[in-house]
């Protein structure tokens, strides 16, 4: 067993898989075709007759016949067969194999195959434009190896740079362009040299690259940053990056130029890349799409999905899903689901089936002109009786009687989720301020916050309250009266649109923040803070504490228990700060430079901000105990006094 490194990913692939028999089965215009077992690779005959497959999860290469989408053949090649590439003349198949370290050359005709020497970790694989010389990478020795056809020897090894995988060679066989996984980087190679001559920094772990028809552009797949390079090879520099999906591998283009296909393993799915403005649609594939390759008159692309062990056939009329409304509905609900095909013709939306018109639950049909957008509204009760997910396909068939398709994933559910719980409240000045415990769902869209003025009655104004954060755990309730009591509760609401019970009902009055309660500096009930500034509820140095309550501290679930604990505190620490100008100059002193932080804090408080806040408070009360010599008994209520910084 030999460690490999599968795009990007490094870990231990077992080479026995289980064998999977595929010859003679047919397929549906674009289901995907069972294949050998972890296919990765794929190339097409060039007359585009056969797609060839390999697989390298049972040391199988299949083909594919095209003008009947069947498994004609099936032909054993040596171990872990990576990437494959076809003769000018169409009779010899040339593999990689990266577990034997060699490759595997496959005679058509008998079907007999020749094993020949590699350098270390063979991968990708490609051939000049008269077959006469063959070019392979050798991931783990950072070389290319140069192959004479006719003899099968190695005539040159070239050194290049980490870990190449992906190689594209010019039209006229003067250069050779080796991505480098392992240094981010292309190097070119000029073959009348034999060597290096430059090298293009691209994006992270780059895998596949492929020359556009012109031969100006290069196109690489970077791996680790979901990006697709573009190189400019008159002077090698890089164009741009367009973000494609996660994972981007293999890439593939249409004749014409004008589609950049590639492969996005992590998110099982084509990037389809349109040259003309940069812009990606997605077309859902299986699971972890890997090799790609286009049929020479650009009709069809053949994707290898490597754990699905299958190949999707996909047309190029392509249909682009723009929006859906939401990913799952209720039986009574609705979806709008918004496309767009690229060429006109005749449209099915079924839910269901394998990829292939007619094999679903027709939706909705019609006809749509070129670049249309159809908005399709969908029921749920049209999906199905079961709750899960639904494949919704949209196919439209142009006038040559071909189809193209793309589809979305909708889940059915009516179930709803639980009930919040920990439900609780905080006082303010006209505001409430609300924390609850996060929700166990996966599928939480959101909350919903009902309010009133009498038990069970939730029909103030402004309620309900939608929450569209489903990892929101705390909201302030404002605009409210104060001295009015408010009976709340708080509903959890399902990407469905299905709603939990009512959390359990809470009743919080708001009160009227006066800076000091009665006090003129001298009372023995009232603010702390209010009280160390003379008593005055507008001294800057009370409105900045009160700001950083109401902009700061009020907007976490630590800060709110800053607030509590010094509306339970401060009323007693008032009566006896209130005849001490001395304890008061030095807290005052004490009080300033956290006053003065307000402006340099966050919009929300962290951890370690609270930790200072807190010790910083905690100091004040050591000083005050430190001058007072005891700590006073609380009176009883002073939780309802807000009247404070």
């Amino acid at each position: 067993m030999k460690q490999i490194s599968f795009f990007g990913w490094r870990f231990i692939i077992p080479i026995i898989i289980i064998f999977i028999a595929v010859s003679g089965m047919g397929m549906a215009r674009g289901a995907a075709l069972s294949v050998g077992g972890g296919p990765l690779g794929v190339a097409a005959h060039p007359d585009g007759s056969y797609v060839f497959v390999a697989n390298s999860g049972d040391n199988s290469v299949t083909e594919i016949q095209v003008s009947d989408r069947t498994v004609t053949r099936t032909f054993q090649v040596s171990g872990f067969p990576a990437d494959l590439v076809v003769s000018p003349d169409g009779n010899l198949i040339y593999v990689t194999t990266n577990e034997s370290d060699g490759v595997s050359i496959i005679q058509r005709s008998d079907g007999t195959t020749t094993d020949v020497a590699a350098g270390s970790g063979p991968w990708g694989v490609v051939l000049d434009s008269s077959g006469a010389n063959l070019y392979v990478t050798n991931r783990d020795e950072n070389t290319v190896s140069v192959f004479d056809t006719l003899t099968n020897t190695i005539t040159e090894t070239i050194a290049v740079g980490a870990e190449p995988i992906g190689l594209a060679i010019s039209s006229d066989d003067s250069t050779l362009f080796v991505s480098n996984m392992g240094d981010n980087t292309v190097s070119v190679i000029q073959l009348s040299a034999g060597e290096v001559t430059g090298t293009v920094n691209v994006g992270a772990e780059p895998l596949g690259v492929r020359l556009n028809g012109q031969g100006d552009s290069l196109y690489v797949a970077n791996f680790g940053d979901d990006t697709v390079s573009v190189i400019r090879v008159e002077d090698l520099s890089v164009r741009r990056s367009i973000s494609v999906n996660d994972g981007p591998s293999e890439t593939a283009i249409s004749p014409d130029g004008r589609y950049v296909y590639v492969t996005c393993s992590n998110d099982n799915s084509v990037a389809v890349i349109d040259t003309s403005d940069d812009s990606v649609l997605t077309r859902p594939v299986e699971n972890v799409p890997a090799g790609i390759d286009v049929l020479p008159d650009g009709s069809f692309y053949y994707v290898a999905n490597f754990v699905s062990d299958s190949v999707s056939v996909l047309y190029r009329l392509l249909v682009e899903i723009i929006s859906v409304s939401r990913p799952a509905v209720q039986s009574t609900g609705t979806v709008e689901i918004q496309w767009r095909a690229g060429d006109a013709g005749s449209y099915r939306v079924e839910s269901g089936g394998n990829d292939d018109p007619g094999t679903g639950n027709l939706l909705n049909e019609g006809t749509v002109a070129a670049e249309e957008t159809i908005a399709t509204i969908i029921s749920g009760d049209s999906l199905g009786a079961e709750e899960g997910s639904y494949r919704v396909f949209i196919y439209v068939s142009d006038g040559s009687g071909e189809t193209g398709s793309n589809y979305t994933t909708i889940r059915l559910d009516n179930t709803p989720p639980s009930a919040p719980t920990g439900f609780a409240g905080t006082v303010g000045d006209e505001r409430i301020f609300l924390d609850w415990n996060a929700g166990g769902e996966s599928d939480l869209a959101g909350y919903r916050i009902f309010f009133g003025t009498a038990s069970g009655r939730y029909d103030a104004q402004g309620s309900p309250v939608s929450i569209t954060d489903s990892a929101a755990t705390s909201f302030t309730l404002e605009n409210l009266e104060n001295n009015v009591d408010y009976f709340l509760v708080l509903t959890a609401v399902d990407q469905a649109g299905n709603e939990s019970q009512l959390s359990e009902e809470i009743v919080v009055t708001p009160e009227e923040v006066l800076g000091i309660t009665g006090l003129s500096g001298e009372s023995e009930n009232g603010c702390f803070v209010a009280a160390v500034f003379s008593g005055s509820d507008n001294h800057k140095i009370v409105r900045a504490l009160r700001r950083m309550r109401d902009e700061f501290l009020a907007k976490d679930v630590l800060g709110r228990g800053i607030i509590r604990l010094y509306y339970s505190l401060g009323p007693g620490a008032a009566r006896f700060i209130a005849h001490k100008p001395a304890l008061k100059y030095a807290v005052r002193g004490a009080l300033r430079p956290l006053a003065y932080m307000g402006p340099l804090l966050p919009g929300k408080a962290g951890p370690m901000t609270l930790l200072a806040i807190g010790a910083a408070a905690g100091l004040l009360i050591i000083q005050a105990i430190r001058f007072i010599g005891a700590w006073p008994s609380r009176k009883k209520n002073y939780s309802r006094i807000t009247g404070c910084f």
